[in-house]
């Protein structure tokens, strides 16, 4: 399944993007953002999969968390 980078302005907002979206039953995980989407903002982002993209920007929009950049995993060169 394709997985989808959403990068954070700071690590605090990804961190609490996290908890938030777990508390809404979508899982998302803090990673270090891949190189090629470094100049993005912070360095961090959450990696969902596809099918709760918009799912989890309501859920962070509601909670006015700002969001930098969204990426896809099929930008990322490995």
């Amino acid at each position: 399944m394709q997985k989808i980078y959403i990068n954070m302005p700071s690590v605090t907002f990804a961190m609490k993007s996290e908890k938030i979206l777990s508390a809404n039953h979508i899982y998302g995980l803090v990673v270090k953002t891949p190189s090629q989407f470094s100049g993005c903002g912070c360095g961090y982002s959450i990696v969902i999969n596809s099918n709760q993209l918009e799912a989890a920007k309501s859920i962070l929009d509601k909670n006015n968390i700002k969001i930098n950049d969204i990426r896809s995993s099929d930008e990322v060169y490995l």
